[in-house]
Parts: C-alpha cells; sequence; structure tokens
C-alpha cells in the first residue's frame, strides 16, 4: 500500500503540474474555481492542508477521514454582477472512513437577450450546478487519503449540457502541528453545449500550515500553491481566541485579479451541538466587493 501511495505522489507531484501549466487558458466552468466555505476564504483560499469541516469535499477530500462527527454546512456568497454562490453540504462518519456529499449553485442576474440582428429579446439567466459525492479515509497513523465524484450541469438561456469530473487528494497531519495537502481537481472529459466542448479547469493545488497554542490563543498561518494555467499563491493567518472566537485575514491571486480576504468567526456549543457562523469581505479591487456567509452544525 506504502509503494502504491509514493508511486502516486511521485506522479501528481512531477507529471500532473507539467499538463496542468500546458492547457488552454480559456478552460470555462470558472465557478468551479471559486472558493467554498467563509472561513476558508477568509484564508485567502489556502486551506487544503487544513479541509477539516464540510468545505473539505471541495478543497481536499483526504480531510474528509479526520471528521468524527456529522456535520452540515451552507454557504451564501453575493459576487460580481449581481451572480452568487449557494453550497450545501452534509458529511457522516461510517465503519471504514467518512462519507460527504454536497451541492454547489451559481446564478447569474438577467442577462438581456438578443437575436441574429441584434434586436433585444427576452432576458435570461444562466446557471451552473456541481453536485458531488465524497469519501476521506485515514489509512496510516498521519496520512489521509480521499476521493471525490461530480456531476456537472450548465444552462445558458436554453441551451444545456452536462459531464462528469473528479478530485484526488492526500493529507499529511504531523504531530507538530505541521500539516501538508496535495490535491488535483476538476479531472475529466469536459461538458458539449450544442456543438461546443468546454473543458474543465484542471487544478492542482499545494498547501501547509501550521498551528502553534500560546496561552489562550491557536496561531495558524497558511499557504497554498495554485496551478492551473499558472502558478498562484494563496496566504492567510488565523488567530482563534479560547476556540470561542477566529479572527482570518488573507491574500490570494487567481480569476485575473489579486485581492485581500477578511473574516471573523464565532463558536458556540448548544446541547451538544456544535455552531460555528463564518463571515468573508472580499476585497476585489476596484471591480467589486464580495462576501460570504457560512453557518455550521456538529452533531
Amino acid at each position: 500500500m506504502k509503494k502504491i501511495i509514493t508511486k502516486l505522489l511521485v506522479f501528481l507531484i512531477y507529471f500532473i503540474p507539467h499538463t496542468i501549466l500546458g492547457q488552454d487558458m480559456t478552460a470555462g466552468f470558472n465557478f468551479l474555481k471559486l472558493g467554498i466555505g467563509a472561513r476558508a476564504c477568509a484564508l485567502g483560499e489556502s486551506f487544503v492542508s487544513i479541509a477539516d469541516d464540510g468545505s473539505a469535499i471541495y478543497w481536499n477530500p483526504a480531510g474528509l477521514g479526520n471528521i468524527s462527527r456529522t456535520e452540515f454546512l451552507a454557504m451564501h456568497s453575493e459576487w460580481l454582477l449581481d451572480t452568487r454562490l449557494e453550497y450545501l453540504s452534509s458529511v457522516i462518519p461510517v465503519k471504514l472512513g467518512t462519507i460527504g456529499g454536497s451541492g454547489t449553485l451559481f446564478l447569474s442576474g438577467n442577462i438581456e437577450g438578443r437575436d441574429e440582428y441584434g434586436q433585444i429579446t427576452q432576458p435570461y439567466t444562466n446557471f451552473d450546478f456541481a453536485g458531488t459525492f465524497a469519501y476521506g479515509k485515514n489509512i496510516a497513523t498521519y496520512l489521509l487519503i480521499g476521493a471525490g465524484s461530480k456531476l456537472i450541469y450548465k444552462r445558458v438561456g436554453r441551451y444545456s449540457g452536462y459531464g462528469i469530473g473528479m478530485d484526488m487528494g492526500c493529507l499529511l497531519r504531523t504531530p507538530l502541528g505541521l500539516n501538508w495537502g496535495l490535491v488535483i481537481q476538476n479531472l475529466g472529459p469536459g461538458i458539449k453545449i450544442i456543438n461546443e466542448k468546454t473543458m474543465l479547469p484542471l487544478t492542482l493545488r499545494l498547501g501547509v500550515s501550521y498551528s502553534k497554542i500560546f496561552l489562550h490563543f491557536k496561531i495558524m498561518p497558511t499557504f497554498d500553491l495554485q496551478i492551473d494555467g499558472e502558478i498562484k499563491k494563496n496566504i492567510g493567518l488565523e488567530v482563534t481566541i479560547q476556540e470561542v472566537l477566529a479572527l482570518r485575514i488573507g491574500y490570494r491571486t487567481g480569476l485575473g485579479q489579486q485581492c485581500y480576504t477578511a473574516g471573523i468567526g464565532v463558536n458556540h456549543i448548544i446541547n451538544k451541538v456544535a455552531l460555528e457562523i463564518d463571515y468573508t469581505y472580499i476585497n476585489l479591487s476596484s471591480l467589486h466587493n464580495g462576501h460570504r456567509l457560512s453557518l455550521k452544525f456538529r452533531i
């Protein structure tokens, strides 16, 4: 088993990046590259080596193997030009690991329709959806692996298409608080709408994080390297006070821009149910400001 895992890691690290860097930068379905979870986004989307909640289905399915309680996560995000990103997930520990399911919905505002002569017609709405089933397992003392399969649907006006994709990841958690994560996302043949085929945004993410407790404070810096046709760097810092209040800042690149992020999280336990509310503000330079709000239950 260890030899198989070693060969897989070598393949992911040395061969996959060359394929991704050489891919067409016009690959579509950019909603699959929008970060999930207010906490992860507040950390500049550097979450691959953490992946310890329901958003692990997106960031790194290997992280599911470290979740020991049933969890529900919901996220709402206001994005550019009246677009919205919605996410809902459920994670359930089972005898042989942890399974999870999620749905991601990206909605546009009303778009002005025009016919072949350029005349204005009825407005229409585009939307994208991805439903994902994922599994993660702890296979060694500090090593976790996971994978997820997704069904993707896209509708543009009265035209639509669907396809499949896959994510694979691994996570190394050390007793010294240093964690490493690796995931490859959106493996798949692409989706054909009308007569045009659009490829999925194949992405490789490598991440590292370190957590340390000082008195009543837990401090955790994070860093991710993202490769998806170009190389991007994301960093973040989380400071948790007495496991109740979390303050976060981050910086990321991607989607043609650089931006700063900041967020806050509050944890509270009610009748053995852990409740967490997270908010993130995203400064999208001169374009727009984004907001993400997440609600999480663990029972």
